[in-house]
């Protein structure tokens, strides 16, 4: 399964002698990975996971609570953001729900934490079908080094039960769009716990430009990031921006070709377009 959390790695310079100060290696490797993060590239630093693991003692409303909002009123005045939350039940609306302020975190995409909560929903995964997706994946080549005896539905349930968000990106950062991304936010193990497939979070991967579209399983997130100065997450409206001929949308495919072609580039892979999604 693909996810943010699995970038591709940092190209080195093959032209550094010997002889360079070890101060300006440092301030290259700062360099290259500003560029990457600039790009919707996801890298986790030490600081960066000191300061979420800091910010789990006060950890804010459960989004079950947040979705009792039928309206997004006080989003100003809390210093938030708003995201959308796209039930699996189309028959149900798309709602606008909202992140509060960033408590003092900085550089740093909150909603997988915010939302992290609402997929630990006791269900358990099937172990059938667990076996099946692992034996997919390690014959494709895409768990190499991992042990498969360590993967149980055990082991498994106890990550459900904490709750496994993956982060899908329907479109990267670009100048075109202000340096903003826009991303679904999902239950990891979804497609394990034999969860529907939300026909309405495909549509809005189709319409960014993958084809075919991926699966998304059991309810969704959707939510806006922006890159530069720094990362932090921004608006998303319902209606404004999930109507599929919203203007980001119109450039969506251009600019995940325009990022793809530029990080194949920077790693030196080819032929990737898109990541894939079926779980």
């Amino acid at each position: 399964m693909s996810s943010l959390s699995d970038p591709p790695p940092i190209p080195t310079p093959s032209n550094t002698s010997d002889t360079s100060d070890a101060s300006d290696s440092v301030e290259d490797a700062s360099s290259r990975m500003e560029y990457l993060k600039s790009r919707g590239v996801e890298i986790e630093t030490v600081e960066d996971r000191q300061a979420l693991s800091s910010s789990s003692s006060s950890s804010p409303a459960s989004v079950p609570e947040i979705l009792k909002q039928l309206s997004c009123a006080s989003c100003e005045s809390s210093g938030g953001c708003s995201f959308a939350f796209v039930p699996v039940d189309s028959s149900r609306p798309i709602r606008q729900v909202h992140l509060p302020g960033s408590g003092g975190i900085a550089n740093a995409d909150l909603l997988p934490d915010f939302v992290r909560p609402y997929f630990a929903d006791g269900r358990g995964v099937d172990a059938g079908l667990m076996r099946d997706q692992a034996a997919k994946h390690f014959a494709a080549g895409a768990l190499q080094g991992l042990d498969p005896t360590n993967l149980s539905a055990s082991s498994m349930d106890k990550v459900a039960a904490l709750g496994s968000v993956e982060t899908f990106p329907l479109v990267r950062p670009a100048a075109s769009n202000g340096h903003t991304g826009v991303y679904v936010y999902l239950d990891e193990v979804g497609l394990l716990k034999k969860l529907a497939a939300n026909p309405r979070a495909s549509r809005l991967a189709a319409a960014c430009g993958y084809d075919p579209a991926p699966n998304f399983y059991g309810d969704v997130f959707v939510g806006r990031c922006q890159t530069k100065p720094s990362l932090r997450n921004v608006d998303f409206v319902v209606g404004e921006d999930t109507s599929l001929d919203a203007e980001w949308m119109k450039r969506a495919v251009r600019e995940n070709v325009e990022w793809q072609v530029e990080m194949n580039s920077l790693t030196g892979r080819t032929g990737e377009l898109q990541p894939l999604k079926d779980g």
